[in-house]
C-alpha cells in the first residue's frame, strides 16, 4: 500500500489497536453501506478529469496498472517539508459529489492537493489502518491558507449531510464530518520523507546540544498511527493548535481511534474536544 507522499506502507497493523483480530475483515467500499453510486461513479469521474488534463497521475502501481494518486497539472506543491496536512473521507452516499465539490473549491483557490486515482486503489487503502478514510489530501503553503481553505470547504460540505468514513488517528476538524487534520510530513526532503523537523510555531529549528556541545537540529519520526506520540494527530512538540485558534471545532480521535464505521459514531463521540 503507498502513502500519498508515495512511500510503502505495511497494510493493516493490527497490534496498533488493542484487542484488534491478527487480520481484521476488510471494509468493502462497494457494500450496502454506501449506495449504489458508488460502483462505478468515483472511477467515471476521476477518468473525466484525467481526459480533460485537469489532473495527472501522479503515482501508479507498474505492475498492477492501479492508479493511487492524481495531481492537478496547474498546481504546485509549495508546502514546507512538514506541517499541517488535512485530509478528506469517503462519502458514503454520494461519494463522487463531494469529491467533485472539494476537488473544484481547492482548484479555484489554488490549494495544493492529491486525490485517490481509482476506485481499485481506495478499496486496497480501506483495509490498511493508517489510509483508511483517505480519498483527497491537502497540503496547505503554510497555516494562513488551511484556516482559509477549512472554512470554505467546510461551509460547502455542511448542507450535502453526508455520512463520511475517515481516518482512523486523525482530528475532526469542521462541522461537515468530512474534514480531518494531523500535523506531520508534506513533501520528501532534507529528512527522507520519514522524519519531522523539531521547529517552534514560526518554523525556526529548535536546537539541541549534541554530545560533543554542537547545537543540532532535532527529528522525530512521522507516526502514522500516533502512537509515538502523546497525542496521535501530532508530534510532542507541536503545541499549537491553528484550528481552534481560528474558532473552527477541533474533535481529538479516542485513543484507539475512530471507530472502523465512522458513519455510526454519535454526533459527540468520546475524543477530547481541544
Amino acid at each position: 500500500v503507498l502513502d500519498e507522499d508515495g512511500s510503502e506502507i505495511t497494510p493493516t497493523i493490527a497490534h496498533a489497536i488493542p484487542n484488534a483480530a491478527p487480520n481484521p475483515a476488510p471494509h468493502d467500499v462497494h457494500s450496502n453501506d454506501a449506495s449504489q453510486e458508488l460502483r462505478g461513479s468515483i472511477d467515471g469521474l476521476l477518468k473525466e478529469l484525467i481526459d480533460r488534463k485537469v489532473y495527472q497521475v501522479e503515482i501508479m502501481d507498474p505492475t498492477t496498472g492501479t492508479l493511487w494518486w492524481l495531481t492537478p497539472r496547474a498546481l504546485e506543491l509549495q508546502s514546507p517539508e512538514s506541517g499541517w496536512k488535512m485530509h478528506v473521507g469517503l462519502g458514503l452516499r454520494h461519494p463522487a459529489r463531494t469529491i467533485s465539490t472539494v476537488l473544484s473549491l481547492l482548484r479555484e483557490h489554488n490549494v495544493y492537493h492529491k486525490v485517490i486515482g481509482s476506485e481499485n486503489a481506495l478499496g486496497i487503502m480501506e483495509t490498511n489502518l493508517t489510509q483508511h478514510g483517505k480519498v483527497i489530501a491537502i497540503y496547505p503553503r503554510n497555516e494562513k491558507e488551511m484556516i482559509e481553505i477549512t472554512k470554505i470547504l467546510d461551509h460547502a460540505l455542511v448542507p450535502l449531510g453526508e455520512r463520511y468514513i475517515i481516518p482512523r488517528f486523525e482530528a475532526k476538524i469542521g462541522r461537515s464530518g468530512a474534514l480531518t487534520a494531523r500535523y506531520g510530513v508534506l513533501r520528501a526532503g532534507k529528512y527522507d520523507g520519514q522524519h519531522i523537523l523539531v521547529t517552534d510555531r514560526n518554523g525556526k529549528p529548535v536546537l539541541k546540544e549534541d554530545k560533543n556541545g554542537k547545537p543540532r537540529e532535532q527529528t522525530v519520526k512521522d507516526s502514522r498511527d500516533g502512537r509515538e506520540w502523546e497525542k496521535t494527530y501530532a508530534p510532542d512538540f507541536v503545541n499549537w493548535n491553528p484550528f481552534a485558534e481560528a474558532g473552527i471545532e477541533f474533535l481529538a480521535p479516542p485513543e484507539e481511534g475512530w471507530s472502523a464505521n465512522h458513519a455510526e459514531l454519535p454526533s459527540q463521540p468520546e475524543g477530547e474536544r481541544k
